[in-house]
């Protein structure tokens, strides 16, 4: 009988991430991460395995490498390189027969994003500017404007911007200006920064422009195009907002962008091809799901898309309808195809952790090349199962149960339901470990201790298409509770659970349904508030990475409009903690620019002020959950130790 997953063994866990497939189909590029726990760090590698899954070789073993990309004739690969005593990522190219390498830039500030030129001559890429006035700023003669940004800044944000310089090294040459930037702040809706991406012919290159330098309002992007010989930017259609991934068709001035599908941001989002004539065409709206994560492969475009509660590979041919890739009951993680079809993607299962895998072409059976997480197969997850539900107003929703290892006939079992984040762009599903720390996940560690284990995909949700997930919008607490409560009345009918030993948490909106839930249901032994949202109104003036704009769009307004005003002080968990019973574990990394801390500190002293027995423990230098592994353990001990402490006796 196997041993149930613990937080020990998963210090071996391995992410493999952004799979890259040599033009010619015969090998893969992906970064392999490990975490040192005596240096607290992540460590990370840049591997080449051939398509077979023979002739694996580390071409750099990082620490801090990232962002794998081969040359057009497959000679070469770059990757960005991480220097700790400089702070910043630098181009690295390897040619793959001799494994000389070759730093190619020297970039001030660093390079972000970066792109080969279709010759392989050049990269573009972008990088910040200088802060300005550096000089009177170590004078102290530092004031600045503060615009739609968080409060954690300290210096006036600058732009990022397009350089190119020579694949084999050199001078660079700044390619474009101004007070926008190139998009690489956090998207608040599904989407996320991207590479640039360079015409055919090599005399354009297609961007995602942000008009704002702001980290709290990056809704103001747009498809922009830069002519390479003058440096002239031009907006490319009429401005949108929340626009993703721009890049052009090999071969081809037709180019694909991803939007909200609509009404309004607050929705999938949906691949949009542009004709070279500028005709634009919903390519994925009967698909019904977040497409996220766009690429080109010849004249097809590969997606993802959150199925239920897979995520899975989604093609977009030029004519015809959009097809599912069969990947049977693997959850995808990051996929990359040829001109030819051929797939390679990084994906994982419920208790099966994530390998790398190819499909020969579409059709054909997924079969995994690498066994880096072999020694985590061995133990014993628990049975996952999905279950769906009603609430009472006729909104459909479906989650996750996980069944306790080794369970026994005619025992009653504590529950710990726990909810996502998000809400739009998310959901949990049957992956390996649904969380941000890869590997580390709370319904999985609740399971080992013994619980069921209960995430639901509340309205807001992106697993089952656009009117769900556009039900969180203007309802951000009656509406998504409902929908849990509704669930979890399902799990009690149909298996063991002991209704006295319940308990509730999640991490950022699933922080905020918890503090909203257990300020209108008592039931609760004790609660986990992780990095989670509880006053709107701090939400909206203190966050950044997108969530001014979030809020706003979600709610429907500022917190000025007469329309949404009162949504900021009705829709906030903080409202109604004049109710809460349940003794209430609030963690909070103090460099959240996501979800302030403050809101977090705004909680835990009404609580106590009310006589709730209520522990705030912080996290230094995490940003919405810690990244460095010694933090990331003790973020989910510490969890795992406030269910034992309320519910496990």
């Amino acid at each position: 009988m196997a041993d149930p997953i613990t937080l020990a063994a998963l210090r071996a866990f391995v992410n493999l991430s952004d799979p890259r497939l040599a033009p010619s189909g015969t090998r893969i590029a992906y970064v392999r991460t490990t975490r040192d726990y005596q240096h607290d760090r992540n460590v990370s590698a840049i591997v080449v395995i051939g398509s077979d899954g023979r002739s694996r070789t580390v071409v750099d073993r990082g620490p801090f490498v990232a962002s794998p990309r081969w040359s057009p004739d497959g000679t070469r690969l770059a990757y960005l390189k991480h220097s700790l005593k400089h702070d910043e990522d630098q181009i690295v190219v390897v040619r793959l027969v001799s494994g000389a390498k070759r730093t190619v830039t020297h970039a001030k500030n660093g390079v972000e994003h970066y792109a080969w030129s279709p010759d392989g001559a050049r990269f573009a890429y972008d990088t910040p500017e200088d802060e300005p006035n550096a000089a009177a700023a170590k004078r102290h003669d530092d004031l600045f404007d503060v615009g739609d940004d968080g409060f954690l800044i300290d210096k006036p944000p600058v732009p990022s911007h397009l350089w190119l310089v020579a694949s084999s090294g050199g001078t660079a040459r700044r390619l474009t200006h101004g007070s926008w930037s190139f998009f690489e702040a956090a998207a608040p809706f599904a989407g996320s920064p991207s590479d640039p991406s360079w015409s055919p012919d090599g005399r354009t290159i297609l961007f995602n422009r942000d008009a704002d330098t702001a980290t709290a309002a990056t809704d103001q992007t747009s498809v922009a195009a830069v002519d390479v010989a003058s440096g002239t930017v031009r907006q490319l259609g009429p401005v949108r907002h929340y626009v993703y991934y721009p890049q052009f068709a090999a071969g081809s001035k037709t180019y694909a962008y991803v939007r909200p599908h609509g009404p309004g941001p607050v929705s999938v989002n949906d691949a949009i091809v542009v004709s070279p004539d500028g005709t634009e065409t919903d390519r994925t709206q009967n698909v019904d799901r977040d497409v996220a994560g766009i690429r080109w492969a010849g004249n097809t475009l590969v997606a993802l898309a959150q199925d239920r509660l897979l995520s899975t590979i989604v093609l977009v041919p030029s004519a015809g309808a959009p097809q599912r890739v069969n990947v049977g009951r693997l959850n995808v993680e990051g996929v990359d195809a040829d001109p030819r079809l051929r797939i390679a993607f990084v994906a994982s299962a419920y208790g099966v952790p994530p390998e790398l895998y190819v499909v020969a072409k579409p059709g054909a059976t997924p079969r995994s090349i690498t066994h880096e997480n072999a020694a985590l197969r061995r133990y014993d997850y628990g049975r996952a199962e999905p279950i769906a539900w009603t609430a009472s107003d006729g909104e459909r929703s479906e989650g996750v149960v996980i069944h306790p290892p080794h369970e026994r006939a005619g025992v009653k079992y504590p529950l710990l339901l726990w909810s996502h984040g998000g809400p739009e762009g998310e959901a949990s599903g049957l992956g390996f470990g649904e969380e941000y720390g890869g590997g580390y996940d709370a319904g999985i560690m609740a399971a080992a201790d013994g619980y069921y284990s209960f995430f639901p995909n509340y309205r807001g949700s992106n697993d089952l298409g656009n009117a769900h997930e556009h039900g969180v919008y203007r309802d951000p607490g009656v509406g998504p509770a409902r929908d849990v409560l509704a669930g979890l009345a399902q799990v009690e009918r149909r298996y063991p659970i002991d209704p006295q030993r319940e308990a509730i948490g999640g991490h950022s909106y699933g922080g905020f349904m918890t503090a909203w839930i257990i300020g209108h249901d008592a039931r609760w032994r004790c609660a986990i508030v992780a990095d989670g949202a509880v006053d709107w109104r701090q939400a909206y003036d203190l966050s950044g990475t997108g969530n001014l704009s979030w809020t706003r769009d979600s709610l429907g307004g500022t917190p000025v409009n007469p329309d949404a005003a009162p949504l900021y002080r009705d829709g906030s968990p903080i409202t109604y903690v004049a109710a809460v019973r349940t003794p209430t574990l609030i963690i909070t990394g103090l460099a959240d620019e996501q979800v302030p801390f403050s809101e977090s500190w705004e909680y835990f002293h009404a609580l106590r002020d009310r006589h709730v027995r209520a522990r705030l423990v912080a996290i230094p230098t995490a940003h919405h959950t810690p990244s460095d592994p010694v933090r990331l353990a003790a973020y989910y001990r510490t969890m795992s130790d406030w269910l034992r402490a309320h519910v496990s006796h």
